[in-house]
């Protein structure tokens, strides 16, 4: 197996533009969320620089389920991390939306928040004209794929990671603009 440097390096080395993939892995694997955007709110805030990894995440199924379908997906908030961070610090420059997306009665209705749906679009529009992935397939077992994952996010500590990433020097800012 390569070392999690020559994982992270395969991460740099391969990034590109959302809309620049023409196939995705049908795979698991560790994916990494990179921003190539130029001067806006998101930069801004945490001072990323173009190409920079600011998400990893596993799919246990395929990038294509998880990125294409999920992640970059209009509709999709309610059910992406990623989606949910990135819009809260854009909610304003874009004016965003958030609804409620469960009362909180119960551990299934949840009080977690999506964008609605006409928000939902120019979120996605975003995401494709400022956001990058890269993918390390890896088709070991979901305790294997979450230990790399685990490795992989405490040495890079991405700015949009919250679980396995208390070191995150922005994980203060990305907490207060997901309760906003």
């Amino acid at each position: 197996m390569k070392s999690t440097d020559q994982i992270i390096q395969h991460f740099n080395s391969s990034a590109k533009l959302f809309s620049d993939h023409k196939d995705f892995s049908a795979k698991p694997g560790i994916y990494g969320v990179h921003y190539f955007g130029k001067s806006d709110t998101l930069g801004a805030i945490v001072g990323l620089k173009s190409g920079q990894i600011i998400y990893l995440g596993k799919t246990e199924s395929s990038q294509k389920s998880r990125d294409a379908d999920t992640h970059f997906k209009t509709g999709q908030s309610g059910r992406s991390t990623l989606r949910r961070v990135i819009g809260a610090f854009l909610r304003e420059e874009l004016n965003l939306k958030p609804i409620p997306r469960g009362s909180g009665e119960s551990k299934i209705d949840i009080t977690n928040y999506r964008f609605d749906d006409i928000t939902e679009d120019i979120l996605t529009k975003w995401m494709i004209a400022h956001l990058g992935l890269s993918f390390f397939e890896y088709p070991k077992s979901p305790a294997e794929i979450l230990e790399l994952e685990k490795k992989l996010i405490k040495q890079v500590c991405p700015c949009m990671n919250i679980q396995y990433n208390r070191q995150n020097p922005f994980l203060n800012e990305v907490n207060i603009a997901r309760a906003t």
